[in-house]
Parts: structure tokens; C-alpha cells; sequence
């Protein structure tokens, strides 16, 4: 150890302690001991002068590429072969389709529920108007009762009249509260009638358009729709019928009905405009017509070009101008 490091484990007395000497020690052992490092070798050159690259492993001789296996498995009751390559793509649609399927069950489950719970309130409310027409129609008979003996003892006893007519005013109110109470019952139901019939026209609508996919064309569905209230109309329906009249399956027949008459209309109006062959021209005896001078010349004509030709086409050509 340096005299200048002695120097700094010295205490104030100019002694070393005990453990400040421990410590210098080790540290001094530690330095005197500590491993020199290997120096590294350097890599052999080949004759050119470059260092030498490892060489790569040699690939087996006669190994053959991984192939793909078929596997079969039973589905449903069938045998189905796949590579097994396809797996992971098939367990991906399988996971997907059972998504769907869940989460198509769970909306269902919820439409359902809502439904019920629909159904359960429109029943109660039901319940509750029919006991309320019973209730006001019992009260409406003994208040017309009520009045008619507060016109007589109000003759009679006029005191006594004073506080019949205060009890007769409080069940003319607790009657006119049950009036109220039944006008906004018949106010929900109205709705909730209303409601159910837009969801029913919505869901008729869809079904529609499901089962006549051609009706997406504004065109078609326009025309269409023309024609099958024609038929209708025709067949006895009134206006007013048509306006309401939303379900699927009577338009459905109705069309197969208009486009049916329809098509016989075209096959009688194509029939009627068969051309109908021209009868014979048959020569009756009489005086033959004077030609006029046109025919004269163009048969004055076809006669002296038959003459310089002699062919028979051109003299019969000149033969029927005589004729005509």
C-alpha cells in the first residue's frame, strides 16, 4: 500500500484503525489477484489472405420437404377431409360462426323478453280499463241517483241538504278522477296499438323485400306495384282496402296474379298482330280498266326492251304491264 493512502486511514491520534487496515488489505489483494485477460487470437487466414468463414452444414441427403397430411374426421353424420394446413383457417370460421350464432341468440333473447314484457304490460292495462268502465259506470248511476234525492230533500230539509250536497261533491270528484285516469289509460293503449301496427307494417315490409329481391329497382317495384293495384282494384278491392293492406302474402299472390293477366294480354295482343295472309286477286270478267299514261310509258318501255332483248324474263315482265 502507498504512503498516501496510509496517510488517509490514519485517525486524528496518527493511528490506523483496525477496520479502515481490514479493508486497505483486501483492496490490495483484490488488485494483486485479479485475472489478466486472454488476448484473443487471431482468426486464420486462408491462402488468399481473408479470414476463414465457417463452413455451412451440410443438408441431409434425401430429406424431403414437410407435406401437407389430410385429415378426416366425422361431421354431422358425413366424413370431411382437410389439409392440415386448412385447420387454423376452419377453427377461425368455426369461431367466428359460433360468435355469431351467440350474439344472434342473445338478440333474439332480448327481442323475445321485450316482447313479453310488452305483451304483460298491454294485458295489465287491459285488466285495469275493463275495472274501471265497471267502477265509473256504477258510480255514474248512484251519483244520477245521489242528485235527484238532493233535489227533493233541498225542498224538505234545506240544513240537511247542505251536507248531503258536500258528500255528493266529493264523489262527483273522485268520480272525475277515474275519468281522467280512463282517458290516459285509453291514450297508452292507443299508443301502444299504434306502435304494434308500425312494427308489424316494418316487419311486413322486410319480408318483402326478402321474398322479391327484384324490388330494390325503384323502377320495377314502382311499376309492379301499379300493376297489382290495378288487378285488385279490378278484382273488387276499394281504395281504401288497398291503403291498408300490408301483409306480405296477399301481395305476394296478388302479384303472381297481375303479372298473370299480364302475360295472357301480351300473348292475345301478339296473336293479334299475326299478319294475316293476303288473299288471291282473282280476274273477273269485264272490260279491262284503262291504263293511265304512267302505266302506258313503263309498259311501252318493258315492250321495246323485250323486243331488242328477247328474253323471256322481259317479256313477261311486259306481258303483266299490259295487264295491270
Amino acid at each position: 500500500m502507498s504512503q498516501p493512502e496510509n496517510q488517509e486511514l490514519a485517525n486524528d491520534n496518527g493511528e490506523v484503525s483496525n477496520d479502515d487496515a481490514v479493508m486497505a488489505a483486501l483492496l490490495a489483494k483484490g488488485e494483486s489477484e485479479a485475472p489478466e485477460e486472454e488476448e484473443e487470437q487471431p482468426e486464420q487466414a486462408d491462402e488468399s489472405g481473408e479470414p476463414a468463414q465457417p463452413e455451412p452444414e451440410a443438408e441431409e441427403e434425401g430429406a424431403e420437404p414437410p407435406q401437407d397430411e389430410d385429415l378426416s374426421f366425422e361431421l354431422d353424420g358425413k366424413t370431411v377431409t382437410l389439409k392440415k394446413s386448412q385447420l387454423p383457417e376452419v377453427y377461425r370460421n368455426q369461431m367466428l360462426d359460433a360468435d355469431y350464432r351467440r350474439k344472434t341468440a342473445e338478440v333474439a333473447e332480448a327481442r323475445r323478453a321485450a316482447q313479453e314484457q310488452a305483451e304483460q304490460i298491454r294485458a295489465e292495462r287491459s285488466h285495469y280499463a275493463n275495472q274501471l268502465d265497471v267502477s265509473l259506470s256504477l258510480m255514474h248511476k248512484q251519483l244520477i241517483g245521489d242528485q235527484e234525492a238532493l233535489v227533493e230533500l233541498a225542498r224538505t230539509d234545506p240544513a240537511e241538504w247542505v251536507a248531503r250536497n258536500a258528500e255528493f261533491q266529493q264523489r262527483v270528484s273522485v268520480y272525475q278522477q277515474a275519468v281522467q285516469q280512463r282517458e290516459q289509460l285509453g291514450h297508452a293503449q292507443q299508443a301502444d296499438e299504434q306502435r304494434a301496427q308500425q312494427e308489424w307494417r316494418s316487419g311486413e315490409r322486410k319480408l318483402l323485400q326478402e321474398k322479391l329481391p327484384e324490388w330494390k329497382d325503384p323502377a320495377v317495384a314502382t311499376a309492379e306495384q301499379k300493376l297489382i293495384a290495378e288487378t285488385l282494384l279490378g278484382a273488387g278491392y276499394s281504395a281504401d282496402e288497398l291503403s291498408e293492406l300490408f301483409d306480405h302474402r296477399a301481395l305476394l299472390i296478388g302479384r303472381k296474379a297481375a303479372l298473370w293477366d299480364q302475360h295472357q294480354s301480351q300473348l292475345q295482343a301478339a296473336k293479334a298482330k299475326q299478319a294475316k295472309p293476303e288473299p288471291r286477286r282473282t280476274l273477273t270478267p269485264g272490260a279491262p280498266k284503262p291504263q293511265t299514261d304512267t302505266q302506258r310509258s313503263t309498259y311501252q318501255e318493258a315492250l321495246a326492251k323485250a323486243k331488242r332483248s328477247g328474253k323471256p324474263d322481259d317479256v313477261v315482265r311486259a306481258l303483266m304491264l299490259k295487264g295491270a
